[in-house]
């Protein structure tokens, strides 16, 4: 992704990110947490801020969507919407990375959390720990999906809405080096993206494993949603982020095809590889759809939601991979801030998966499900009260979002060092274009 799109989505993304602070971090606990800190200067806050910031997040993310086609020079439709959907997928990992994950995963504490102070039966204490187990888990990894998709369409509005002056451009022009570099985020986060969800894997099938069978032994039969349904809802969130790369690269090399030369092995070669990891994923996925019983018990609606979801995913990469510029580029060299760039693309990108695949989910029910077990199963005391547990949630998640970023960006950074040395022993260069079409020439 070029750094002028990634500067517009992170610029957008922080004023997303204060904005929001206000509502999801200081009065929405007020409602649930009782000794919040928070508790008076909540009170004073309208009913009506809250939309009032929904409004003031969205169209900031479509003022950015905007800037980053104008700020990148695009000359058609195709490339002001791709800018604009950079700039939103961007600002959206933001937000859900800092503060929309803490939000959602203590919205499924709640009740825990309001039961502090009070004395719980042994099956109600079992059904609030199960409940706050499936809530936090649905709430998580469905409102991610919520808030990539939300944030992405928004700044493709933006985007697309900048066309009606496609010579109203500003800066300097940019520059237009091979697009490999700014290309190679959606191979890295295929690859990494299957290793998140092995992980997602063995953590939640134990976990929702115990969860079952603790509902069994004592028989509570008054869960709000199975507990099979964990499994679906995390891998359903990893495969939104799984396939949208897939497709990507698909569209690039479909698109690329006819004069790809001898490249066209290596895009045999992947698109092969790819379409069995994609197949196995549907294999895999189908079977959690079942043992879930969702037709069954949710009726048909959550049932066709799911397979949209899911095949839209891969579709909607497969179309941005087709409709991305296939020209040669100017075959200017590479500078700081095309590294840049693919740093932050990585870093930020990168970090979302790892940390919405299992971390984000972890951290919540170490921190606060597994803090207040003690008073759930009557067997002691919890050390910390409510708004201490809320607020070293949000500073445990922010920090580890942080320093999951400076991790993504520095492997990131290696893994491209070492694709340039692979390309530099086999020499390859970018196509030179003919100097009767340098002025049709334009940046992805």
């Amino acid at each position: 992704m070029r750094i002028r799109v990634v500067i517009s989505g992170i610029v957008s993304g922080l004023f997303c990110l204060t904005a929001l602070w206000f509502p999801w971090y200081m009065v929405e606990p007020a409602g649930f947490v009782p000794d919040w800190i928070f508790q008076s200067q909540a009170g004073l806050i309208p009913p009506w801020f809250q939309t009032a910031v929904y409004v003031f997040c969205a169209l900031t993310i479509f003022s950015l969507g905007w800037v980053a086609a104008r700020w990148n020079w695009s000359k058609t439709w195709r490339s002001s919407l791709l800018a604009g959907a950079g700039s939103g997928l961007i600002a959206g990992c933001i937000i859900y990375d800092f503060i929309g994950a803490f939000r959602f995963g203590l919205l499924g504490q709640a009740d825990i959390l309001k039961a502090v102070y009070r004395d719980v039966g042994e099956t109600e204490g079992l059904v609030l720990l199960l409940e706050a187990i499936n809530g936090s888990a649905n709430l998580i990894y469905l409102n991610f999906i919520g808030i990539l998709f939300a944030c992405t369409a928004i700044g493709v509005l933006g985007g697309l809405a900048s066309t009606i002056d496609l010579e109203d451009v500003w800066g300097k022009p940019p520059r237009d080096p091979d697009r490999w570099l700014s290309r190679l985020p959606a191979y890295t986060l295929t690859l990494t993206g299957h290793g998140c969800l092995i992980v997602l894997i063995a953590v939640i099938t134990l976990l929702q494993e115990s969860v079952s069978n603790i509902a069994i032994e004592e028989n509570l039969t008054g869960l709000k949603m199975p507990p099979t349904f964990i499994s679906v809802v995390s891998c359903l969130a990893c495969l939104v982020f799984i396939f949208p790369p897939i497709g990507l690269t698909w569209g690039w090399m479909f698109r690329a095809w006819k004069r790809a030369g001898l490249w066209k092995f290596f895009h045999i070669t992947w698109i092969g590889l790819t379409v069995l990891l994609v197949g196995w994923l549907f294999n895999g996925f189908i079977r959690y759809v079942a043992s879930a019983f969702l037709f069954d018990a949710m009726g048909p609606f959550p049932y066709m939601f799911i397979w949209l979801v899911v095949i839209g995913s891969l579709g909607l990469g497969f179309l941005a991979g087709w409709l991305s510029d296939d020209s040669p580029s100017s075959g200017d060299r590479m500078n700081f801030y095309d590294w840049l760039g693919y740093v932050l693309t990585q870093g930020i990108l990168g970090e979302t998966q790892a940390f919405m695949s299992v971390t984000a989910y972890s951290l919540v029910l170490v921190l606060v499900t597994i803090e207040n077990i003690p008073h759930l199963t009557q067997t002691g005391t919890v050390d910390l009260s409510p708004s201490q547990q809320v607020a070293q949630l949000f500073n445990v998640m922010a920090g580890i979002a942080q320093a999951m970023v400076i991790i993504s960006a520095v492997g990131g950074w290696f893994f491209a060092l070492i694709v340039l040395l692979f390309r530099n022993f086999l020499k390859i260069h970018p196509v030179q274009p003919k100097m009767e079409n340098d002025a049709h020439l334009f940046p992805a």
